[in-house]
């Protein structure tokens, strides 16, 4: 999907270059050896976390799930417990 095709691109062309704020997540994988993934991104060539801004009503869990696998073409198996907080769209892992 491109980026105008996207939630944030859709909503972007509306906005403008105004300011808005956007949930987004940063995804940290690790393996059993403790190390951590990176991907090299193709905007501005560096190292950094897969990361992601949900579309319009997904849920946390189903957009980190959609990223990984869009980025590094893992399939996640079950997450570390967390909670969430529908109202702020914070969470707070346990």
């Amino acid at each position: 999907m491109s980026f105008q095709d996207s939630s944030l691109g859709k909503l972007r062309a509306i906005v403008g270059t105004r300011p808005i704020i956007m949930p987004g997540f940063r995804i940290i994988l690790e393996d059993a050896q403790g190390r951590i993934f990176f991907i090299m991104r193709s905007d501005n060539g560096k190292w950094g976390l897969p990361a992601r801004t949900p579309d319009l009503g997904e849920a946390m869990e189903d957009c980190v799930r959609r990223e990984v696998l869009e980025e590094t073409s893992l399939i996640l198996g079950e997450f570390p417990r967390y909670r969430e907080f529908p109202r702020t769209g914070a969470f707070q892992w346990s």
